[in-house]
């Protein structure tokens, strides 16, 4: 599935996808926070083939030159058919080129964390995840 930066013309299709990965907010993730996201930080997106978003990931930029993969999620009908995967590779890539390292956070029983391990990222204690059922996760650029 192609995977292209995110534009304000995706907000709608993006809103829509956050409904989804935000379980503890019927709403989804509030417009003017996903367009900063879109205008301040690189959000990538995946596509089906009748080009609706069906995945995104967003790289978020720290102050000291690393990066935060700040989310990472694949609509359930389109998992298990390699989108996370192309999706993190390309990430990777961006991640390669302009950070220092890059962080991430999972739930331990994530599938997500065996995927993080196979793009080299590993465990680490440089900051805390969001709750206590995540593992925080650095990556240095190759």
């Amino acid at each position: 599935m192609p995977i292209k930066n995110a534009t304000l013309d995706d907000l709608d299709e993006i809103h829509d996808l956050s409904v989804l990965w935000d379980e503890d907010d019927e709403k989804g993730v509030e417009f003017d926070i996903l367009e900063d996201y879109i205008v301040t930080e690189q959000v990538l997106c995946a596509t089906s083939d009748d080009d609706k978003i069906v995945g995104i990931i967003i790289l978020s930029e720290n102050t000291d030159s690393s990066m935060h993969i700040a989310r990472f999620f694949v609509h359930p009908d389109y998992r298990d058919e390699g989108i996370g995967t192309d999706m993190l590779e390309q990430a990777v890539s961006i991640l390669d080129e302009s950070c220092t390292s890059a962080f991430a956070s999972v739930a331990e029983t994530s599938p997500a964390l065996r995927l993080y391990e196979r793009f080299n990222f590993k465990k680490t204690h440089k900051f805390t995840p969001p709750t206590e059922d995540y593992i925080a996760l650095e990556r240095e650029p190759d």
